[in-house]
């Protein structure tokens, strides 16, 4: 059960690295990249107590870049993945494209008939949900044929 929290916890943290919604892409000052270089994944994802408690109001309230954030916090700030689910299915059921994909993708990699299906139903719901510009540029069609295409072998990773 260790292990399988540890993988899940390493997927989730590039997932949710990997698939940051696009954001300014003004590269650092000169001054700034000793900054850029010295700062952890972690650090850059931890939330103060303060912090973190005005985002959960926020994503309680139904702010999905609050519950990205507390999602982030947990999984990246505190390395605990089981705190973070919640936020990012939060997230998710609000209709944050990254969260469904970030779900899908985790649950896809556990494996297992149920946790593959709801992958799939994640990817499906994103689908329907979103444009077809956000559906393109996530990538939406595609994981859902690899899913579907690989779908046994899916199953077959049950951990």
């Amino acid at each position: 059960m260790s292990a399988m929290k540890d993988i899940f916890g390493v997927a989730l943290s590039v997932l949710l690295i990997g698939c940051q919604h696009p954001t300014d892409n003004t590269p650092p000052a000169a001054g700034d990249a000793a900054q850029v270089a010295t700062t952890s994944t972690g650090e850059m994802f931890y939330l103060e107590p303060d912090e973190l408690d005005k985002q959960m109001m926020l994503a309680k309230q139904g702010d999905t870049k609050a519950a990205m954030r507390v999602a982030g916090h947990y999984s990246l700030g505190e390395n605990d993945t089981k705190k973070s689910l919640p936020w990012l299915t939060m997230a998710a059921e609000n209709g944050d494209i990254v969260a469904m994909q970030n779900i899908a993708s985790s649950l896809s990699m556990l494996g297992g008939k149920e946790n593959c299906q709801a992958a799939l139903d994640w990817f499906e719901r994103a689908k329907r949900e979103k444009s077809p510009e956000e559906i393109k540029e996530y990538g939406i069609d595609d994981s859902i044929a690899r899913l579907k295409a690989g779908f046994d072998e899916c199953v077959k990773r049950s951990r």
